[in-house]
C-alpha cells in the first residue's frame, strides 16, 4: 500500500508498518501502482509534477499541468493517464514521462480516471455529472457520455471482468453501469456512502 501526506510518500505493509518514506517537492495528490511491476508507483503531486518511483527511488519526473487532478496507469505500465481541471486527459509514456497524446472530447473538470486491464478502456468522471469511456489504444471515446447523478461524479472503478463499472457522486449515490450492454445501462444504488466507494481501491 502507498499513502501520501504533506510532501511525503509512505509505503505501508499489510500489517500497517511503514516500509519506507520518501520526501517530495510537493504533496501527493494521486497515486497509481504499476499493474505489471509491484515495485513501481506513479505519483501525481499537487504542483502538477508526475513521478515514476521504483523501489523507493524517483526514476523519472515530468511536469504535466498545474491543473492536474488524478492518474491511472495501463496494464503493462507503458502509459500513464493524467486528468486535469480543463477536461483534458494527458497520455504520458512512462519510460521518460513525456506526453504522447491527449484526450480532449469534453471540457469539464476531470475527477477520476480508471483503466481496465483486459478491455483496455479508460473510464473518466467529471464535476458536471458525466461518466464516459475511452478506447485507450485508439484514443477515441466509446458511445455517448452518460449521466446518472444529480451531483458531481467523484470516483469510478471497474469490475474485474470489465462488464460493469461504478460511479460515486457527491449526491451520495452510486450508479453501477452495465458497460457491455448497447447502449450502456445503469443500476442506481441510492443512499450509499461515498466514503465506502473511495476505499474500494478502484474495484467494484
Amino acid at each position: 500500500y502507498a499513502a501520501g501526506m504533506y510532501k511525503t510518500l509512505f509505503e505501508i505493509d499489510e500489517s500497517g508498518n511503514v516500509k519506507f518514506s520518501l520526501a517530495l517537492e510537493a504533496s501527493p495528490l494521486s497515486i497509481a501502482p504499476s499493474k505489471s511491476d509491484p515495485s513501481t508507483l506513479f505519483v501525481l503531486l499537487d504542483n502538477g509534477t508526475l513521478l515514476r518511483i521504483t523501489s523507493g527511488a524517483i526514476k523519472q519526473t515530468h511536469k504535466v499541468s498545474q491543473d492536474s487532478t488524478c492518474i491511472d496507469v495501463n496494464e503493462d505500465g507503458s502509459e500513464v493517464y493524467v486528468g486535469d481541471k480543463k477536461g483534458v486527459v494527458h497520455v504520458c509514456a512512462s519510460k521518460d514521462m513525456s506526453e504522447v497524446a491527449s484526450l480532449t472530447e469534453y471540457k469539464n473538470e476531470i475527477t477520476c480516471v480508471a483503466y481496465h486491464v483486459g478491455s483496455k478502456r479508460l473510464a473518466v468522471t467529471d464535476r458536471h455529472k458525466l461518466f464516459y469511456i475511452y478506447d485507450a489504444e485508439k484514443r477515441t471515446i466509446i458511445g455517448n457520455p452518460m449521466s446518472g447523478h444529480s451531483g458531481a461524479v467523484w470516483k469510478c472503478g471497474w469490475s474485474p471482468s470489465g462488464e460493469y463499472a461504478a460511479t460515486a457522486s457527491l449526491d451520495f449515490s452510486v450508479t453501477v453501469w452495465h458497460t457491455a450492454a448497447t447502449p450502456c445501462q445503469k443500476i442506481s444504488l441510492e443512499r450509499t456512502s461515498l466514503y465506502h466507494c473511495r476505499h474500494t481501491r478502484g474495484r467494484v
